[in-house]
């Protein structure tokens, strides 16, 4: 796999394996429980359209972090949008994503080891029986890909989650710069 003179083991250090999800009510892949200060964070290719069907993390009635208009956002059922990022996300192409909340329950967004967004609620709700990948809206799915997911127990620093997505020899300029890889 070759995008712009890049071979997939160096997007990825070598991740051993990427979720693929076709858009199907059905994807999604393990569950995830978040409680407390945390930190989720994945590398994320979506095809097109982005919308509100895709999604990193979700749950029917509880939580969905989603791609809603394009913008990478976490929802919330006690308060609906909670942080949403500034720019749109490009379709076909690498992002890491990164959402964190501290123990005061603040949550903010990363996009390639940068703050995008601060949302100014404080919500320190557990969040149970979350599935990667998984999408609330009914009759759809998340289409595309999703490498090196990780969930942490505590609430990273920027400082923490730029270098996590060092290894993967992705600056933010050249994840912007991946399309169209084929498998």
């Amino acid at each position: 796999i070759a995008a712009r003179g890049m071979s997939w083991a160096d997007i990825t250090a070598g991740a051993p394996a990427v979720l693929r999800l076709t858009g199907g009510e059905a994807d999604a892949a393990a569950t995830v429980n978040l409680d407390g200060p945390f930190t989720v964070e994945a590398w994320v290719n979506l095809e097109s359209p982005v919308g509100n069907q895709d999604s990193l993390l979700a749950a029917d009635g509880i939580l969905d972090m989603n791609f809603h208009d394009e913008r990478f956002r976490v929802w919330t059922k006690s308060h609906g949008d909670v942080v949403t990022a500034k720019s749109k996300t490009t379709p076909g192409a690498w992002t890491h994503y990164a959402v964190t909340r501290d123990a005061d329950g603040r949550l903010a967004l990363y996009v390639d080891g940068e703050l995008d967004a601060e949302g100014t609620v404080r919500d320190s709700t557990p969040y149970r029986g979350l599935r990667i990948g998984y999408s609330t809206p009914k009759g759809s799915g998340t289409h595309g890909r999703i490498a090196e997911f990780r969930v942490w127990n505590q609430c990273r620093s920027a400082d923490e989650i730029r270098v996590i997505i060092k290894p993967c020899g992705l600056s933010p300029a050249k994840s912007k710069a991946i399309r169209g890889l084929s498998e």
